[in-house]
């Protein structure tokens, strides 16, 4: 049977950090983590490439449109072309 995986969400990662450093107060953890994911996510969609050291980099793939064909009917349909993030983890 397939083991079932957790994902990690923001609050996850508030809890995470407010329980590592109780100084802090859970609501400003907040703000902090919301503001870094949301401009994380905005250099992303403005730029090619987001390099964060010790993580990753995050890049922006572009699968050109392209003819495909229903597995299940067999009919041949168009695939748009599609724009996606890719995230390569760093080897340190």
């Amino acid at each position: 049977m397939s083991e079932v995986k957790k994902k990690l969400t923001r609050t996850d990662i508030v809890n995470s950090v407010s329980s590592k450093r109780p100084e802090f107060i859970k609501s400003g953890v907040r703000a902090i983590v919301n503001e870094t994911l949301d401009a994380l996510a905005d250099a992303i969609v403005s730029s090619d490439l987001v390099e964060i050291r010790r993580l990753g980099v995050f890049s922006i793939k572009v699968l050109s449109a392209r003819r495909s064909r229903n597995p299940r009917t067999g009919q041949s349909i168009s695939v748009p072309e599609f724009r996606g993030v890719r995230f390569k983890m760093s080897k340190e």
